[in-house]
């Protein structure tokens, strides 16, 4: 798994986010390269928590 990613799960499930990954690594092992998407619960706390993350993952935001 890229570090990149694995260190953006790894921010994600610290901050205790509801996600899902679609296709990419599966696809990999079985198959042909693809993008990996993330999804995510669409709630105002998970969103917060989503952001919150992505900072910490290094992300860079204009203000919002």
């Amino acid at each position: 798994m890229n570090s990149d990613f694995k260190d953006l799960l790894n921010q994600f499930n610290a901050a205790g986010i509801k996600y899902f990954i679609i296709g990419g690594y599966a696809v990999i092992f079985h198959a042909e390269p693809r993008y990996t998407k993330i999804g995510v619960e669409n709630t105002p706390s998970n969103a917060q928590a989503v952001f919150l993350a992505l900072k910490n993952y290094g992300a860079h935001f204009q203000e919002l």
